[in-house]
């Protein structure tokens, strides 16, 4: 029947059309850009929403992204390190050991170039909000390279964009690890294992910082090293951890100029692969790797309970070798009952419930091989929060996140090249955040469609109703004829 068969193409051809249309309204939240994420090693969140990204590049080392559209994270600005207008550390003490900054000279226990070039450390970033009135937010960079010692970058508190920036160098062969800032404090572990804290209240290009103390780390014996790994400040405390010397040092940072040890944690079972640490209330969460990246049945996580002079490990998350979950964990967020474990390995991301402490689970887990095989850093961001007492025991009083609140997972991958935003608002089906949307160009070619559709119903029909009356005009005819 032709009329069919015409009405047939036409729908045919509307709905390929709104199939592409609803397709190139579709985005996601995966940013990718080569030129200037390649080599992206550590991510922090502004409130704000503007993500900055640190990046091991010949090109660029501070990335700055707008994810306040988490389906559609957009390009801000991007700046190299200028060490031009550095501040020299011109100390008229010496760092020092415990309670004191006399004792031990500034590079005595040095490493040299070649051996920071060869190892694993990578460019990292902490976020100053601007604590004193005066004073407008910043991101502080710290480099393993040597020079500059530490950067740190102005922002525009409307845009997020880079403004003037000013930098720490150091007249001895030394560069930085990590980075942290409580509220106008910076403490930054060095790559000649001592931890610094500077006052950072104040901007000027060239008074960038105050140097306000450090504390050299030494092992157990005279001579033997102990090589920081990760570290987390919940004021006034600082909790350092060292997998190769399998240990977690509490340290009193109340007075900068005399920081002295008051507890410890030691463990050969599952320090030894420590990889992240963070603090929330009073316990730490450090992930870890006990298989060594080799197999999947292993401790992914220990929960150590921060209340005693010296820590207690109190839970282990584990998972079995056949459930294929997480492989190489090396980055890790908590935020109120929940913890959140990337596992590039495994291209996982895996959301743990740590409600009871003792007995952590894991309650959801994403795996996307296209956008998390190369994760190297993630940071959370969500809206407010509650207070949720704790009143069973094992449970933290730490802020809950209600299920309806919007909470994202930024992960940034240094050989993708990339910023994955994830959704875990629901933390039993985490996903990379989408939007679908229907525009007004949309719905107009609906109504275009609904039209034809109509019309060329009509016509069918039309078509038909002629087709049986010439049928039927025919019979009787025919009828007759025989008739007669």
């Amino acid at each position: 029947m032709p009329g069919l068969g015409l009405q047939r193409a036409i729908a045919l051809l509307v709905a390929s059309t709104l199939v592409l249309q609803a397709q190139s309204d579709d985005k996601d939240g995966i940013y990718t850009d080569p030129t200037h994420l390649q080599g992206a090693s550590d991510i922090v969140v502004s409130d704000n929403k503007i993500a900055y990204v640190a990046v091991d590049s010949n090109y660029f080392s501070l990335v700055a992204l707008s994810v306040k559209s988490s389906y559609s994270p957009a390009f801000v600005d991007a700046t190299s390190l200028d060490n031009s207008a550095s501040t020299p550390l011109n100390l008229t003490t010496s760092r020092g050991t415990e309670g004191s900054n006399s004792s031990a000279g500034w590079g005595d226990v040095g490493a040299s170039a070649q051996d920071l070039l060869s190892s694993s450390v990578s460019k990292k970033v902490a976020l100053h909000s601007g604590g004193a009135p005066q004073t407008s937010p910043s991101v502080l960079v710290v480099s393993p390279y040597l020079e500059p010692y530490f950067t740190r970058v102005n922002l525009d508190t409307a845009t997020g964009a880079f403004n003037s920036q000013c930098s720490v160098g150091s007249k001895y062969a030394i560069g930085a690890k990590d980075v942290l800032v409580h509220v106008d404090t910076a403490y930054i572990l060095t790559t000649d294992n001592h931890m610094e804290v500077f006052d950072v209240s104040a901007y000027y290009i060239y008074d960038c910082a105050s140097y306000l103390g450090g504390y050299a780390f030494e092992g157990s014996y005279p001579g033997d090293s102990w090589t920081p790994s990760a570290f987390a400040v919940s004021f006034p405390f600082a909790y350092v951890l060292s997998k190769d010397n399998q240990e977690l040092k509490v340290l009193n940072v109340n007075n900068p100029s005399y920081i002295k040890q008051t507890g410890s944690l030691q463990d050969y079972n599952y320090l030894s692969s420590g990889e992240a640490m963070v603090i929330q209330g009073s316990y730490a969460y450090i992930a870890v790797d006990s298989a060594g990246g080799l197999s999947f049945g292993s401790t992914l996580m220990v929960i150590v309970s921060l209340a005693h002079t010296d820590p207690q490990i109190i839970g282990y998350y584990e998972e079995d070798e056949d459930e294929n979950v997480c492989l190489g964990p090396n980055s890790l967020a908590v935020k109120g009952k929940y913890a959140y474990l990337s596992c590039p390995q495994s291209c996982s991301l895996v959301v743990v419930d740590v409600t009871n402490n003792f007995s952590p689970k894991r309650v959801g887990r994403l795996n996307d091989c296209d956008h998390l095989a190369f994760t190297s850093a993630i940071a959370l961001h969500s809206n407010d929060v509650s207070e949720d007492p704790a009143t069973e025991p094992g449970q933290s009083s730490a802020p809950k996140v209600a299920a309806t609140t919007p909470t994202f997972v930024y992960a940034v991958s240094d050989i993708g090249s990339s910023l994955t935003v994830i959704d875990v608002s629901d933390p039993e089906n985490p996903h990379i955040s989408k939007y679908k949307s229907v525009s007004k160009k949309s719905l107009a070619g609906w109504k275009i469609a609904l039209i034809i559709l109509g019309v060329a119903a009509f016509i069918t029909l039309w078509t038909l109703g002629g087709i049986f009356l010439f049928k039927h005009y025919q019979n009787k005819r025919r009828g007759q004829v025989l008739l007669a």
